[in-house]
């Protein structure tokens, strides 16, 4: 690690953004280096000799130190003895380790050292060949400390190297090392790609050295609990359980021998390719699952919609179920009339459709179906239970006008970013006038903008160096006179001439009419209020992130035990978008 270049990068940004925030606008600077994540600045030819670190306040320095990356606050911690005293002073930014596994496995004792006395959440991949000597040691340091472990090992891509009984070999030693003592460990996520032609890899009985601890949430992806009549006591207190099943259909007696871990479970995430109702269905007692209050159903396509929906039928006291599709449905999507209501649908594209029936408090049955509706999604938008849609403008442009829905009163618009429409032909809702919403009840009509995307460029010079440069979307602009005529000419309201109750202008900044008294007073022709967000609310913002391969399906659930905000995986996709 090259200790001068790292720490001089990171006062170059944290220099940068403080110009920007004025001169002694201290909180202002605060809230700006919370922007900063993993430095990628200048090259060392552009960074001087002094680092700016060494100028500025203390508190800056520990501020922005809680948003870098794990080897940049290494970088910091070694530069000078102020600013190690600084590094050292905030034991909770040396208690998450999740950036480099070689750097975590090789200085787990300073790492230690500096999280004192903090619990510790670790997150490590690895691909062949494995270290595991390193592993070992790491384990019989570590475990003791850990609040959170998340381990992702891959053998899939040197499978010409690993014969069959090498890949059982591999995953034999790491549950050897797993096998070790984990007192405060409460989420445990294991994941372990290999060739699924060998057959199955099981997790040990001795698990965290076999003792039933805090442990409460537990992801397996490639693996299976051990083999029945083998008790596994460290899983036994567990609250939530996600577990992939990729190799076949999922059968009723699978089922059973993965129920029956912890009697306490009360949420059950499951990937497979389908269900089956096997010879063995009626060996699920109703002991077994009577405290199972969420399921989560991820199968392949929503072909197996229907499949879904009878193991959800297993168990009587749901208060949430979601079923997840991955592709597409084919066949018209039915208004689901046996689910409660009311009905509220986001339609964002990418995969990321989601159809929610029944309250969002929960206090009786709630259904969620998520997947991406390319054809047939007519009659469900129609439903008289549709209240609230979300919906981004191309995919409304692209598959045409919405029916009517005559009892949906919120309506919000997701405005397409110029990194969207630089390379399509779509109009935009505002600017295509064959675009019809006829919708008698709307009273809530918002427009919403996501934050601008930045990235970095980097240029060849013409003496054949290197030049970076920050590339953001331009302004948002809009005119409010358009919204006038959208409402107006293109929103159907009953009775006619109504005004909306509420009209929400999100993340817009810019607005651009020439006579804006004028505009304003027209708005109020249309609207009883106007508001003015500057950001998204957080209801919405989890809908923006694209589903991750590796997300779990139990993480729909917003009732269900969850990271906090600042970890949340569902948002965590739309904050590296708003990153330096």
């Amino acid at each position: 690690m090259d200790i001068r270049n790292h720490t001089n990068a990171l006062g170059a940004s944290a220099s940068r953004l403080l110009r920007r925030a004025g001169a002694g606008s201290s909180a202002h600077a605060n809230a700006l280096l919370a922007r900063v994540s993993k430095v990628v600045q200048y090259p060392p030819s552009r960074i001087g000799r002094t680092s700016a670190l060494l100028t500025m306040p203390i508190s800056i320095v520990c501020r922005l130190l809680e948003h870098c990356d794990l080897l940049d606050r290494v970088a910091v911690a070694q530069t000078c003895q102020t600013l190690r005293l600084a590094s050292l002073s905030l034991p909770h930014i040396w208690s998450r380790l999740d950036h480099n596994e070689d750097y975590v496995l090789h200085n787990k004792s300073r790492l230690l050292q500096w999280s004192y006395p903090r619990l510790v959440d670790v997150e490590l991949s690895f691909d062949t060949p494995f270290p595991y000597d390193a592993f070992d040691a790491f384990a019989a340091a570590i475990f003791p400390r850990l609040s959170s472990f998340v381990l992702r090992i891959a053998v899939t891509s040197n499978l010409s190297t690993i014969p069959d009984r090498g890949q059982h070999s591999v995953w034999d030693r790491v549950s050897i090392a797993l096998s070790r003592p984990a007192p405060h460990m409460h989420t445990l996520s294991l994941t372990f790609h290999a060739d699924p032609s060998i057959g199955h890899f099981h997790l040990r009985s001795d698990l965290l050295n076999g003792e039933p601890g805090v442990l409460r949430t537990c992801m397996l992806h490639g693996l299976r609990p051990p083999p029945l009549l083998r008790p596994c006591n460290a899983l036994s207190g567990l609250r939530t359980l996600d577990f992939t099943h990729e190799l076949s259909s999922f059968t009723a007696s699978e089922l059973a021998a993965v129920l029956s871990l912890s009697p306490a479970l009360e949420t059950f995430g499951l990937t497979a390719t389908s269900f089956l109702h096997d010879a063995d269905s009626d060996i699920l007692p109703s002991a077994l699952h009577s405290q199972l209050r969420r399921l989560a159903v991820d199968f392949p396509t929503l072909m197996e919609f229907d499949s879904a929906r009878a193991l959800a039928r297993r168990f009587p006291n749901l208060h949430e179920l979601a079923i997840v599709g991955s592709a597409g449905y084919n066949r018209p999507f039915e208004d689901q009339l046996d689910w409660p209501g009311p009905l509220r649908a986001f339609v964002l594209g990418d995969d990321n459709d989601l159809f929610e029936f029944g309250d969002a408090n929960v206090q009786s049955f709630c259904a969620k179906v998520r997947t991406s509706f390319d054809v047939g999604w007519g009659p469900i938008m129609a439903s008289h239970r549709l209240v609230s849609l979300v919906v981004h403008e191309h995919e409304v442009s692209r598959c045409g006008p919405l029916p009517c829905a005559p009892n949906l009163t919120d309506l919000s618009i997701f405005l397409a970013s110029w990194a969207e429409t630089s390379n399509r032909w779509d109009c935009g809702v505002l600017e295509d006038a064959e675009l019809i919403f006829d919708y008698p009840a709307l009273c809530r009509l918002r427009f919403a903008q996501l934050p601008k995307i930045t990235s970095l460029s980097v240029l060849r010079t013409a003496s054949g160096g290197r030049e970076y440069r920050h590339l953001r979307d331009p302004d948002y602009t809009i005119a409010l006179t358009d919204i006038v005529d959208f409402v107006r000419d293109r929103v159907r309201l009953q009775p006619p001439g109504r005004r909306l109750d509420t009209l929400i202008l999100s993340g817009i900044g810019n607005i651009v009419d020439l006579h804006l008294a004028q505009s304003l007073h027209m708005i109020k022709s249309i609207a009883t209020d106007i508001d003015f967000e500057h950001s998204l609310p957080p209801h919405l913002l989890r809908y923006l992130s694209s589903r991750d391969a590796d997300q779990n399906p139990t993480s729909i659930f917003s009732s269900a035990q969850r990271p906090d905000s600042d970890d949340d995986p569902l948002l965590s996709p739309y904050r590296r978008r708003r990153r330096w």
